[in-house]
Protein backbone atom coordinates (compact mmCIF):
# COMPACT_ATOMS: atom_id res chain seq x y z
CA UNK A 1 0.00 0.00 0.00
CA UNK A 2 2.77 2.07 0.46
CA UNK A 3 3.71 2.18 -2.83
CA UNK A 4 0.15 2.99 -3.94
CA UNK A 5 0.01 5.89 -1.61
CA UNK A 6 3.45 6.93 -3.39
CA UNK A 7 1.82 7.49 -6.17
CA UNK A 8 -0.97 8.98 -5.14
CA UNK A 9 0.41 11.32 -3.87
CA UNK A 10 3.05 12.25 -6.17
CA UNK A 11 0.04 12.40 -8.55
CA UNK A 12 -2.26 14.73 -6.56
CA UNK A 13 1.42 17.06 -7.04
CA UNK A 14 1.13 17.08 -10.77
CA UNK A 15 -2.55 17.25 -11.04
CA UNK A 16 -2.14 20.77 -8.37
CA UNK A 17 0.67 21.92 -11.03
CA UNK A 18 -1.53 20.96 -14.21
CA UNK A 19 -4.48 22.71 -13.03
CA UNK A 20 -2.56 25.76 -11.94
CA UNK A 21 -0.86 26.10 -15.57
CA UNK A 22 -4.31 25.83 -16.92
CA UNK A 23 -5.46 28.48 -15.11
CA UNK A 24 -2.51 30.40 -16.29
CA UNK A 25 -2.51 29.77 -20.04
CA UNK A 26 -6.26 31.38 -20.04
CA UNK A 27 -3.58 34.79 -20.15
CA UNK A 28 -1.52 33.58 -22.89
CA UNK A 29 -1.69 35.79 -26.29
CA UNK A 30 -0.97 33.90 -30.05
CA UNK A 31 0.96 34.63 -32.88
CA UNK A 32 -0.17 34.97 -36.10
CA UNK A 33 2.99 33.89 -37.79
CA UNK A 34 3.26 30.99 -39.76
CA UNK A 35 7.38 30.00 -39.96
CA UNK A 36 7.84 26.94 -38.25
CA UNK A 37 9.92 27.79 -34.78
CA UNK A 38 11.18 25.91 -32.22
CA UNK A 39 11.30 26.12 -28.35
CA UNK A 40 13.25 25.17 -26.38
CA UNK A 41 12.61 25.37 -22.00
CA UNK A 42 10.54 28.32 -22.67
CA UNK A 43 12.97 30.44 -24.98
CA UNK A 44 12.76 30.50 -28.88
CA UNK A 45 15.82 29.17 -30.75
CA UNK A 46 17.05 31.61 -32.60
CA UNK A 47 18.51 29.55 -36.18
CA UNK A 48 21.20 32.15 -37.87
CA UNK A 49 21.42 30.93 -41.40
CA UNK A 50 18.76 28.09 -41.79
CA UNK A 51 15.48 27.94 -41.03
CA UNK A 52 13.34 24.64 -39.31
CA UNK A 53 11.33 22.93 -42.03
CA UNK A 54 8.25 20.48 -42.29
CA UNK A 55 9.06 17.44 -44.37
CA UNK A 56 6.62 14.39 -44.73
CA UNK A 57 5.45 16.05 -41.52
CA UNK A 58 8.26 15.54 -39.80
CA UNK A 59 9.78 18.78 -38.49
CA UNK A 60 13.42 18.80 -39.64
CA UNK A 61 16.35 21.14 -37.85
CA UNK A 62 19.67 22.20 -38.65
CA UNK A 63 21.55 19.37 -36.40
CA UNK A 64 24.37 21.24 -35.00
CA UNK A 65 22.30 23.92 -33.73
CA UNK A 66 19.51 21.91 -32.34
CA UNK A 67 22.29 19.56 -30.63
CA UNK A 68 24.15 22.51 -29.30
CA UNK A 69 21.79 24.06 -27.89
CA UNK A 70 20.33 20.69 -25.82
CA UNK A 71 24.06 20.43 -24.36
CA UNK A 72 25.68 18.79 -26.22
CA UNK A 73 29.32 19.00 -28.06
CA UNK A 74 29.06 18.44 -31.84
CA UNK A 75 31.51 16.46 -34.06
CA UNK A 76 31.16 15.95 -37.70
CA UNK A 77 33.91 13.53 -39.66
CA UNK A 78 33.18 14.27 -43.25
CA UNK A 79 34.86 11.19 -44.93
CA UNK A 80 32.64 9.21 -43.43
CA UNK A 81 29.57 11.66 -42.65
CA UNK A 82 29.27 10.62 -39.31
CA UNK A 83 27.94 13.21 -36.61
CA UNK A 84 28.90 12.44 -32.91
CA UNK A 85 27.06 14.72 -30.29
CA UNK A 86 28.52 14.31 -26.76
CA UNK A 87 26.54 15.25 -23.18
CA UNK A 88 27.47 14.84 -19.72
CA UNK A 89 24.32 11.76 -19.54
CA UNK A 90 24.73 10.59 -22.90
CA UNK A 91 26.39 10.40 -26.53
CA UNK A 92 24.52 10.17 -30.07
CA UNK A 93 26.26 9.43 -33.39
CA UNK A 94 24.13 8.24 -37.19
CA UNK A 95 25.41 8.88 -40.61
CA UNK A 96 23.35 11.53 -42.77
CA UNK A 97 21.17 9.88 -45.19
CA UNK A 98 20.87 6.89 -42.47
CA UNK A 99 17.96 6.24 -40.80
CA UNK A 100 20.00 4.24 -37.45
CA UNK A 101 21.05 6.02 -34.79
CA UNK A 102 23.33 4.78 -32.02
CA UNK A 103 22.81 6.00 -28.37
CA UNK A 104 25.07 5.58 -25.49
CA UNK A 105 23.75 5.92 -22.07
CA UNK A 106 24.81 4.52 -18.91
CA UNK A 107 27.34 2.17 -20.22
CA UNK A 108 24.73 0.59 -22.50
CA UNK A 109 24.64 0.95 -25.97
CA UNK A 110 21.55 0.39 -28.12
CA UNK A 111 20.74 1.56 -31.64
CA UNK A 112 17.10 2.82 -33.01
CA UNK A 113 15.69 3.53 -36.30
CA UNK A 114 14.89 7.27 -36.97
CA UNK A 115 12.04 7.68 -38.89
CA UNK A 116 12.85 9.95 -40.69
CA UNK A 117 16.91 10.25 -42.31
CA UNK A 118 18.78 13.48 -41.67
CA UNK A 119 19.49 14.98 -44.78
CA UNK A 120 21.79 17.85 -46.72
CA UNK A 121 19.70 20.85 -47.99
CA UNK A 122 21.71 21.19 -51.26
CA UNK A 123 20.82 25.01 -51.77
CA UNK A 124 22.01 25.95 -47.98
CA UNK A 125 24.68 23.01 -47.65
CA UNK A 126 22.81 22.74 -44.16
CA UNK A 127 22.42 19.17 -42.32
CA UNK A 128 18.98 18.92 -41.67
CA UNK A 129 17.66 16.10 -38.37
CA UNK A 130 14.33 15.08 -37.19
CA UNK A 131 13.85 17.65 -33.90
CA UNK A 132 11.50 15.38 -31.91
CA UNK A 133 13.96 12.45 -32.07
CA UNK A 134 17.08 14.32 -31.68
CA UNK A 135 15.17 15.37 -28.22
CA UNK A 136 13.79 12.64 -27.42
CA UNK A 137 17.35 10.55 -27.43
CA UNK A 138 18.59 13.27 -25.67
CA UNK A 139 15.46 12.34 -23.20
CA UNK A 140 13.62 15.68 -23.34
CA UNK A 141 10.25 15.93 -23.37
CA UNK A 142 8.79 17.06 -26.79
CA UNK A 143 5.31 18.27 -28.14
CA UNK A 144 4.10 20.07 -31.15
CA UNK A 145 2.01 23.59 -30.57
CA UNK A 146 0.21 23.52 -34.04
CA UNK A 147 -1.15 26.90 -33.35
CA UNK A 148 1.61 28.86 -32.98
CA UNK A 149 3.88 26.13 -35.51
CA UNK A 150 5.99 25.32 -32.73
CA UNK A 151 8.23 22.86 -32.04
CA UNK A 152 8.36 22.51 -27.41
CA UNK A 153 11.44 21.06 -26.17
CA UNK A 154 11.53 20.41 -22.43
CA UNK A 155 13.83 19.27 -19.78
CA UNK A 156 12.40 17.91 -16.98
CA UNK A 157 15.56 18.40 -15.01
CA UNK A 158 15.32 21.51 -15.40
CA UNK A 159 12.21 22.14 -14.42
CA UNK A 160 12.75 20.16 -11.31
CA UNK A 161 16.38 20.62 -10.62
CA UNK A 162 15.29 22.36 -6.86
CA UNK A 163 12.23 19.63 -5.96
CA UNK A 164 14.86 17.38 -3.18
CA UNK A 165 15.39 20.92 -1.54
CA UNK A 166 11.72 22.16 -1.69
CA UNK A 167 9.93 19.41 -0.88
CA UNK A 168 12.19 17.54 0.96
CA UNK A 169 9.89 17.09 4.29
CA UNK A 170 6.96 15.77 2.22
CA UNK A 171 8.97 13.61 0.42
CA UNK A 172 9.75 11.55 4.13
CA UNK A 173 5.99 10.31 3.15
CA UNK A 174 7.71 8.02 0.57
CA UNK A 175 11.03 7.56 1.86
CA UNK A 176 12.11 3.98 3.01
CA UNK A 177 14.71 2.50 4.79
CA UNK A 178 13.14 -0.64 3.99
CA UNK A 179 15.86 -2.82 1.06
CA UNK A 180 13.32 -2.63 -1.44
CA UNK A 181 15.81 -6.02 -3.21
CA UNK A 182 14.39 -8.09 -0.88
CA UNK A 183 10.92 -10.08 -0.13
CA UNK A 184 8.32 -8.69 1.98
CA UNK A 185 5.26 -10.09 2.57
CA UNK A 186 2.06 -8.14 2.65
CA UNK A 187 -1.19 -8.94 4.09
CA UNK A 188 -3.87 -6.50 3.63
CA UNK A 189 -7.67 -6.01 4.92
CA UNK A 190 -9.81 -4.10 2.84
CA UNK A 191 -13.86 -3.47 2.89
CA UNK A 192 -15.59 -1.34 0.25
CA UNK A 193 -19.10 -0.13 -0.33
CA UNK A 194 -20.19 0.82 -3.68
CA UNK A 195 -23.27 2.60 -5.35
CA UNK A 196 -23.40 3.53 -8.44
CA UNK A 197 -27.01 5.14 -9.56
CA UNK A 198 -28.65 5.73 -13.26
CA UNK A 199 -28.15 8.96 -13.88
CA UNK A 200 -31.73 9.09 -15.15
CA UNK A 201 -33.43 7.16 -12.30
CA UNK A 202 -31.44 7.55 -9.20
CA UNK A 203 -33.30 5.31 -7.22
CA UNK A 204 -32.07 2.22 -9.83
CA UNK A 205 -28.45 1.18 -10.05
CA UNK A 206 -26.24 -1.04 -8.80
CA UNK A 207 -24.74 -1.35 -4.94
CA UNK A 208 -22.48 -3.46 -3.85
CA UNK A 209 -19.95 -3.92 -0.96
CA UNK A 210 -16.33 -5.66 -0.81
CA UNK A 211 -14.87 -7.41 2.19
CA UNK A 212 -11.78 -9.40 1.50
CA UNK A 213 -8.10 -10.18 2.99
CA UNK A 214 -4.61 -10.23 0.59
CA UNK A 215 -1.56 -11.55 1.43
CA UNK A 216 1.34 -12.25 -0.67
CA UNK A 217 5.28 -11.94 -1.42
CA UNK A 218 6.49 -8.86 -2.74
CA UNK A 219 10.17 -8.28 -4.29
CA UNK A 220 11.45 -5.01 -6.12
CA UNK A 221 8.50 -5.06 -9.25
CA UNK A 222 7.20 -8.69 -8.70
CA UNK A 223 4.48 -10.10 -6.69
CA UNK A 224 2.63 -13.05 -5.74
CA UNK A 225 -0.71 -12.38 -4.32
CA UNK A 226 -3.60 -14.24 -3.14
CA UNK A 227 -6.67 -13.02 -2.24
CA UNK A 228 -9.80 -13.69 -0.83
CA UNK A 229 -13.03 -11.76 -1.28
CA UNK A 230 -16.84 -11.66 -0.40
CA UNK A 231 -18.90 -9.62 -2.57
CA UNK A 232 -22.60 -8.68 -1.75
CA UNK A 233 -24.37 -7.05 -4.72
CA UNK A 234 -27.61 -5.91 -5.54
CA UNK A 235 -29.31 -4.47 -8.32
CA UNK A 236 -32.06 -2.41 -7.76
CA UNK A 237 -35.21 -2.86 -9.45
CA UNK A 238 -34.57 -5.10 -11.97
CA UNK A 239 -37.24 -7.06 -13.99
CA UNK A 240 -38.73 -10.34 -11.92
CA UNK A 241 -37.73 -12.67 -14.75
CA UNK A 242 -34.27 -11.23 -14.69
CA UNK A 243 -34.12 -11.82 -10.77
CA UNK A 244 -33.36 -15.69 -10.46
CA UNK A 245 -30.83 -15.83 -13.50
CA UNK A 246 -29.36 -12.39 -11.78
CA UNK A 247 -28.95 -14.44 -8.06
CA UNK A 248 -27.12 -17.27 -9.73
CA UNK A 249 -24.43 -15.30 -10.46
CA UNK A 250 -24.62 -12.86 -7.50
CA UNK A 251 -24.20 -15.90 -5.07
CA UNK A 252 -20.74 -16.84 -7.23
CA UNK A 253 -19.37 -13.85 -5.56
CA UNK A 254 -19.85 -14.43 -2.41
CA UNK A 255 -16.95 -16.54 -1.87
CA UNK A 256 -14.12 -15.44 -4.82
CA UNK A 257 -11.06 -16.81 -4.73
CA UNK A 258 -8.38 -14.83 -6.37
CA UNK A 259 -4.49 -15.38 -7.58
CA UNK A 260 -2.31 -13.39 -9.36
CA UNK A 261 1.14 -13.35 -9.93
CA UNK A 262 2.96 -10.47 -11.48
CA UNK A 263 6.43 -9.88 -13.33
CA UNK A 264 6.76 -5.81 -12.92
CA UNK A 265 9.97 -6.64 -15.24
CA UNK A 266 7.99 -8.02 -18.23
CA UNK A 267 4.60 -7.00 -17.74
CA UNK A 268 3.64 -10.94 -18.00
CA UNK A 269 0.51 -11.63 -15.07
CA UNK A 270 -1.20 -14.83 -14.54
CA UNK A 271 -4.36 -14.61 -12.67
CA UNK A 272 -6.39 -17.95 -11.64
CA UNK A 273 -10.27 -17.39 -9.79
CA UNK A 274 -13.24 -19.58 -9.69
CA UNK A 275 -15.07 -16.76 -11.29
CA UNK A 276 -13.57 -17.08 -14.54
CA UNK A 277 -16.34 -19.96 -14.66
CA UNK A 278 -18.83 -16.80 -15.76
CA UNK A 279 -16.69 -15.85 -18.73
CA UNK A 280 -16.45 -19.71 -19.95
CA UNK A 281 -18.18 -22.73 -18.17
CA UNK A 282 -14.61 -24.79 -19.74
CA UNK A 283 -12.25 -22.97 -17.41
CA UNK A 284 -11.90 -24.89 -13.96
CA UNK A 285 -9.64 -24.24 -11.10
CA UNK A 286 -6.85 -24.99 -12.97
CA UNK A 287 -7.47 -22.41 -15.72
CA UNK A 288 -4.90 -19.46 -15.70
CA UNK A 289 -5.35 -16.45 -17.84
CA UNK A 290 -1.76 -15.22 -19.07
CA UNK A 291 -2.06 -11.23 -20.11
CA UNK A 292 0.78 -8.39 -20.34
CA UNK A 293 -0.57 -5.49 -18.55
CA UNK A 294 1.96 -3.20 -20.13
CA UNK A 295 0.71 -3.89 -24.04
CA UNK A 296 -2.68 -3.66 -21.98
CA UNK A 297 -2.19 -0.09 -21.31
CA UNK A 298 -0.29 0.53 -24.22
CA UNK A 299 -3.32 -0.05 -26.37
CA UNK A 300 -5.21 2.42 -24.13
CA UNK A 301 -2.60 4.96 -25.08
CA UNK A 302 -1.15 4.84 -21.47
CA UNK A 303 2.56 3.63 -20.77
CA UNK A 304 2.87 2.96 -16.86
CA UNK A 305 6.23 1.33 -16.91
CA UNK A 306 7.35 4.53 -15.22
CA UNK A 307 4.90 4.61 -12.60
CA UNK A 308 5.49 0.83 -11.96
CA UNK A 309 9.14 2.07 -11.65
CA UNK A 310 8.16 4.48 -9.05
CA UNK A 311 5.97 2.41 -7.28
CA UNK A 312 8.84 -0.01 -6.10
CA UNK A 313 11.83 1.93 -6.01
CA UNK A 314 13.43 4.43 -3.78
CA UNK A 315 13.04 7.66 -6.06
CA UNK A 316 13.94 11.22 -5.57
CA UNK A 317 11.11 13.85 -5.47
CA UNK A 318 12.55 15.63 -8.94
CA UNK A 319 12.81 11.94 -10.29
CA UNK A 320 9.23 11.55 -10.01
CA UNK A 321 7.89 15.31 -10.79
CA UNK A 322 9.89 14.55 -13.98
CA UNK A 323 8.45 10.77 -14.97
CA UNK A 324 4.66 12.23 -13.56
CA UNK A 325 5.58 15.55 -16.05
CA UNK A 326 6.61 13.19 -19.33
CA UNK A 327 3.44 11.34 -19.08
CA UNK A 328 1.13 14.65 -19.62
CA UNK A 329 1.53 14.17 -23.65
CA UNK A 330 0.10 17.71 -24.37
CA UNK A 331 2.62 20.37 -24.38
CA UNK A 332 2.85 23.99 -26.24
CA UNK A 333 4.28 27.06 -26.13
CA UNK A 334 3.08 28.52 -22.38
CA UNK A 335 4.01 24.83 -20.93
CA UNK A 336 7.42 25.60 -19.19
CA UNK A 337 6.83 29.10 -18.09
CA UNK A 338 3.20 28.16 -16.41
CA UNK A 339 5.03 25.25 -14.84
CA UNK A 340 7.06 26.72 -13.54
CA UNK A 341 5.22 29.55 -11.85
CA UNK A 342 2.35 26.68 -10.83
CA UNK A 343 5.99 25.16 -9.31
CA UNK A 344 6.24 28.20 -7.43
CA UNK A 345 2.73 28.28 -5.84
CA UNK A 346 3.03 24.19 -4.94
CA UNK A 347 5.99 25.23 -3.10
CA UNK A 348 4.47 27.79 -1.23
CA UNK A 349 1.71 25.95 -0.10
CA UNK A 350 3.27 22.83 0.51
CA UNK A 351 7.31 23.44 0.31
CA UNK A 352 9.29 23.11 3.39
CA UNK A 353 8.44 26.71 4.31
CA UNK A 354 4.56 25.83 4.75
CA UNK A 355 6.04 23.17 7.36
CA UNK A 356 5.97 24.35 11.31
CA UNK A 357 8.39 22.12 13.01
CA UNK A 358 9.05 20.78 16.63
CA UNK A 359 11.53 18.21 18.00
CA UNK A 360 10.62 16.84 21.51
CA UNK A 361 11.83 13.75 23.21
CA UNK A 362 13.60 12.84 20.26
CA UNK A 363 10.80 12.85 17.32
CA UNK A 364 10.82 15.90 15.25
CA UNK A 365 7.10 16.39 14.36
CA UNK A 366 6.43 18.60 11.35
CA UNK A 367 2.78 20.05 10.52
CA UNK A 368 0.59 21.44 7.56
CA UNK A 369 -2.10 22.91 7.87
CA UNK A 370 -4.44 23.36 4.28
CA UNK A 371 -7.15 26.05 5.00
CA UNK A 372 -10.10 26.32 2.72
CA UNK A 373 -9.66 27.88 -0.63
CA UNK A 374 -5.69 27.46 0.05
CA UNK A 375 -5.77 24.97 -3.27
CA UNK A 376 -6.95 27.04 -6.21
CA UNK A 377 -9.80 28.27 -4.30
CA UNK A 378 -11.05 24.37 -3.80
CA UNK A 379 -13.78 23.80 -0.78
CA UNK A 380 -10.64 21.79 0.93
CA UNK A 381 -9.26 21.64 4.38
CA UNK A 382 -6.57 18.69 5.62
CA UNK A 383 -3.87 18.55 8.01
CA UNK A 384 -0.81 16.56 7.30
CA UNK A 385 1.61 15.78 10.35
CA UNK A 386 4.96 13.82 9.47
CA UNK A 387 7.46 12.35 12.18
CA UNK A 388 10.50 11.91 12.36
CA UNK A 389 12.99 10.29 14.26
CA UNK A 390 16.83 9.45 13.60
CA UNK A 391 16.13 11.31 10.34
CA UNK A 392 14.04 8.41 9.29
CA UNK A 393 9.74 8.71 8.67
CA UNK A 394 8.62 7.46 12.29
CA UNK A 395 4.85 8.13 11.57
CA UNK A 396 2.14 9.81 8.96
CA UNK A 397 -0.94 11.69 9.62
CA UNK A 398 -2.89 12.68 6.65
CA UNK A 399 -6.58 14.70 7.06
CA UNK A 400 -8.63 16.05 4.43
CA UNK A 401 -12.08 17.01 2.84
CA UNK A 402 -13.27 19.05 0.41
CA UNK A 403 -16.22 19.28 -1.99
CA UNK A 404 -15.96 20.82 -5.71
CA UNK A 405 -19.22 21.26 -7.10
CA UNK A 406 -21.52 19.13 -5.54
CA UNK A 407 -18.76 16.08 -5.12
CA UNK A 408 -17.65 15.28 -1.35
CA UNK A 409 -14.43 13.70 -0.65
CA UNK A 410 -12.95 12.45 2.84
CA UNK A 411 -9.64 11.06 3.24
CA UNK A 412 -7.82 9.89 6.21
CA UNK A 413 -4.62 7.79 6.10
CA UNK A 414 -1.95 6.92 9.08
CA UNK A 415 0.84 4.84 9.38
CA UNK A 416 4.50 4.20 9.24
CA UNK A 417 7.21 2.55 6.85
CA UNK A 418 6.07 -0.82 7.37
CA UNK A 419 2.11 -0.03 7.90
CA UNK A 420 -0.75 1.77 7.03
CA UNK A 421 -4.35 2.43 7.58
CA UNK A 422 -6.65 4.52 4.82
CA UNK A 423 -10.66 5.52 5.10
CA UNK A 424 -11.55 7.48 1.83
CA UNK A 425 -14.85 8.63 1.03
CA UNK A 426 -16.56 9.80 -2.85
CA UNK A 427 -19.92 10.16 -2.96
CA UNK A 428 -21.12 12.19 -6.38
CA UNK A 429 -24.82 12.95 -5.76
CA UNK A 430 -26.89 10.20 -7.37
CA UNK A 431 -23.54 9.65 -9.59
CA UNK A 432 -21.46 7.04 -7.14
CA UNK A 433 -20.87 7.11 -4.23
CA UNK A 434 -18.11 4.66 -2.03
CA UNK A 435 -16.71 4.34 0.84
CA UNK A 436 -13.22 2.49 1.31
CA UNK A 437 -11.03 1.34 4.36
CA UNK A 438 -7.89 -0.33 3.63
CA UNK A 439 -5.17 -1.88 6.50
CA UNK A 440 -1.68 -3.39 5.26
CA UNK A 441 1.38 -4.40 6.74
CA UNK A 442 4.64 -5.60 5.68
CA UNK A 443 7.06 -7.75 7.15
CA UNK A 444 10.44 -9.65 5.73
CA UNK A 445 10.47 -12.70 5.08
CA UNK A 446 13.10 -15.48 2.86
CA UNK A 447 10.39 -16.22 0.78
CA UNK A 448 10.91 -15.70 -2.97
CA UNK A 449 7.51 -14.76 -4.98
CA UNK A 450 6.77 -17.44 -7.34
CA UNK A 451 5.99 -16.17 -11.00
CA UNK A 452 4.73 -18.76 -12.88
CA UNK A 453 1.34 -20.92 -12.46
CA UNK A 454 1.77 -24.37 -10.92
CA UNK A 455 3.13 -27.52 -13.02
CA UNK A 456 0.05 -28.34 -15.62
CA UNK A 457 -1.88 -25.40 -15.31
CA UNK A 458 -4.02 -24.86 -18.35
CA UNK A 459 -2.87 -21.33 -19.43
CA UNK A 460 -5.26 -19.04 -21.87
CA UNK A 461 -4.15 -16.13 -23.22
CA UNK A 462 -6.24 -13.00 -22.59
CA UNK A 463 -8.09 -11.54 -25.30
Amino acid sequence: MKKTFKVLLVATLIVTLILVGTVLAFGTESTQETEIKVQFNGENILFTDASPKIINGRTMVPFRQILETMGAIVTYDKQTNTVLAKSAQMELSFVIGETDITITKDNKTVIKKMDVAPFVDGKLGRTYVPVRFMAESMSYIVGWDNEEKTAVIIEPVILFKNADQDFSIIAKLFSSDLDLTKPYRNTAHFDMEFALYDTITPAEGLTYSIVGDMSGIQQKTNADLLMNLMINAEILSIPIEQQAQMEEMLDLFEKVVMKVKMNGETGTMYMNSNLFTIMDPSYDDNTWLKMNFFEIYDDMGLDIRPWINLSYSETSMSEMLGTFFSSMGDYNVSTYQNTKTAYASLKKLIGNEALKQQTYGGITTYTLNLENGSVLDLGFNGKIIIKEKDDSLYHYDIKGNGSVEGTIFILDISGDQKNQEMKMTFDQKDVIKMVLYVQTSLTETSEIPSLNPPSGAKIIDYN
